[in-house]
């Protein structure tokens, strides 16, 4: 038999349920929103990252260029200056 006292428990019960189920859903809309930020930020990085990378790269090329030449323009001095 149920009574109306069972029944405002079990009432009870299904609010108490769909209150905790609401903040679940809440909580995982959450998380989501999260994740895709995280999601967002790390291609950002890793397309930085990237970027950076080729720029070092052109660097260190630009950097044995000069070099290249800051030895050919030393060698060209002394022998110049040899001449005189």
């Amino acid at each position: 038999m149920v009574t109306s006292h069972n029944m405002a428990n079990l009432e009870d019960e299904i609010a108490l349920q769909n209150r905790l189920l609401s903040n679940m859903k809440n909580s995982q809309k959450g998380y989501e929103e999260i994740m895709l930020d995280m999601e967002t930020n790390m291609d950002v990085i890793s397309n930085t990252l990237l970027h950076l990378r080729h720029q070092l790269i052109d660097s260190h090329h630009q950097i044995n260029v000069l070099t290249e030449e800051n030895t050919c323009l030393k060698t060209l001095y002394k022998s110049n200056n040899n001449n005189i």
